[in-house]
């Protein structure tokens, strides 16, 4: 399937079903919305783009920037949607590599960004405003546009890695890679929104978290209803009042709702039918409260943008199980979907037996094709099909998958290797702390030991509770002695990328900056 083919049949189809609003504002149905990509592709033809070409797409969550993608790929086209909370100069250094054909920027609100990005960037593309992209698409030719043979192996779609180290890479999809994608998500979660139904879309765009969900609402038929930007007191109101089915946050914005919104049980939550989450741990205190005040089912996804998304499940019914007497599934990513592959390799290369810790690798139809430009590293990471994950971890008898750090970033403590996020995933669950990230710190005796940075929750917590021999308490009956933090930093938050994963350069700076051995 071809993913403008899929919006010209739900327009033949659903016709004057809703299909795509700004939420409060108007809303296009299907017909209305296939009508409207074709223009956009009118649009883009004049300017010049063709088959093959890249066009960055710099824009908040907002009805055009999502039509934008379909529109492209009626030209054979790729859509590059861009991190517009990156600053200008790392914006200009995506552009640079990415050689646009046309840059689309649509938001008003990004206007400064966009001025200050054009004195640095290198780019001779036309660069399309919000005033300039309005005229030419009410002026645009309103039939249908006639574009050239595409298959399903042609790149539709390029992401940039969230870079917490290095210069972002550029992830290539296909059309198939995104069908592959839609096709797991449902039955590995046993959800599909369908015609009727409404989705809300709070996560950025320029995340497979954000602009994959809003495709596969269309090809479902169902609604889709954008926020620019996440609110927590706003999306408890959207979901209330426009009957929201589903919805897909990152943990912190899901702790930010229970946190921050008041007297959140009091909003009619009926219509909401499943959550999805992913990209961090969710502690086991905000999850069950979650789901007390939303009433509905929870789903965790593990993926990342080299597998167009999710290609690991904890499903509603291990959510229900953990809750039953199961805590330690909340530790798991869950099962990998019915397409995937999935291998755990140690550093020879040969695979792991159950239970025992390597790299998590894994092949799928909605794996990557590779990076734009970047042969070497392509060939590194995705060998023979199989993409390396960069994550450690190990499969349990069952078939669950437990995720325990980025290889990167395990610590080596007097000889032992210790996973962070293993750590994490206990600490999260103190009732006093609301966010945490645990690196390696220098240490004369050990080599490297662990340092908990904790954020109290609700922004208070309790200083007594979060000493270092009180957390220390508190992880010993769950941990070896020596995965233990011995220290501890209060902050006011955690450094985090656009799609929600810790920064743990920005926190490992101080502690290494003199140090001729750095931590990667």
């Amino acid at each position: 399937m071809l993913i403008h083919k899929v919006i010209d049949f739900q327009a033949r189809n659903l016709g004057d079903a809703p299909m795509l609003g700004e939420a409060g504002g108007d809303c296009l149905t299907y017909a209305e919305g296939a009508a409207r990509v074709h223009r956009m592709a009118h649009v883009f033809s004049d300017l010049g783009v063709g088959r093959g070409d890249r066009v960055a797409i710099l824009a908040q969550n907002q009805p055009d920037a999502v039509l934008a993608v379909v529109a492209l790929a009626h030209l054979g086209a790729v859509a590059a949607v861009l991190n517009w909370r990156l600053a200008p100069a790392e914006i200009a250094e995506i552009v640079t590599d990415l050689e646009p054909a046309a840059v689309l920027a649509p938001d008003d609100e990004l206007l400064p960004l966009l001025d200050m990005w054009r004195k640095t960037a290198a780019t001779v593309a036309p660069v399309i405003d919000r005033a300039d992209w309005t005229a030419r698409v009410d002026a645009a030719e309103d039939t249908p546009f006639s574009g050239p043979d595409i298959g399903e192996d042609d790149t539709v779609l390029q992401l940039y890695t969230s870079g917490t180290t290095g210069l972002p890479k550029g992830v290539r999809m296909t059309h198939r890679n995104l069908v592959a994608a839609w096709q797991r998500t449902q039955v590995a979660a046993s959800f599909r929104t369908r015609p009727g139904d409404t989705e809300l879309l709070v996560a950025p765009i320029f995340h497979i978290g954000g602009i994959g969900p809003a495709l596969f609402c269309f090809f479902n038929g169902a609604r889709m209803l954008t926020c620019r930007t996440f609110h927590p007191v706003e999306t408890a109101r959207i979901l209330a009042e426009e009957r929201i089915a589903y919805l897909f946050m990152v943990p912190a914005m899901i702790h930010a709702m229970v946190a921050m919104v008041p007297n959140l049980a009091d909003y009619d939550f009926s219509a909401l039918r499943l959550i999805g989450y992913g990209a961090s741990p969710i502690s086991d205190t905000v999850l069950k409260q979650a789901i007390e005040v939303f009433g509905c089912g929870f789903c965790q996804y593990y993926g990342m943008t080299e597998a167009t998304g999710a290609i690991v499940c904890l499903s509603v019914e291990d959510h229900e199980k953990a809750l039953n007497g199961r805590p330690d599934l909340l530790l798991s990513a869950g099962r990998p979907g019915p397409d995937v592959e999935f291998r755990v390799v140690g550093p020879d290369g040969r695979d792991m037996p159950a239970g025992e810790t390597g790299e998590l690798v894994f092949r799928s139809p909605s794996s990557s094709s590779g990076y734009w430009r970047r042969p070497e590293e392509t060939k590194a990471t995705m060998a023979d099909g199989w993409v390396r994950s960069g994550d450690a971890g190990y499969v349990d008898a069952d078939g669950y998958v437990f995720v325990r750090d980025r290889v990167k970033d395990m610590v080596i403590s007097g000889a032992e290797n210790i996973y962070p996020t293993e750590v994490e995933k206990i600490l999260i669950r103190h009732p006093d702390i609301g966010d945490v990230a645990v690196i390696g710190v220098p240490d004369e005796r050990m080599g490297e030991s662990l340092l908990a940075c904790i954020v109290p929750r609700d922004g208070t917590g309790n200083a007594a509770a979060l000493s270092a021999e009180a957390v220390t308490e508190f992880c010993r009956p769950h941990l070896a002695g020596y995965k233990i933090p011995r220290r501890i930093a209060l902050m006011d938050s955690i450094p985090r990328n656009a799609s929600g994963k810790i920064l743990k350069t920005v926190l490992r700076e101080p502690y290494w900056a003199t140090r001729e051995r750095r931590v990667s």
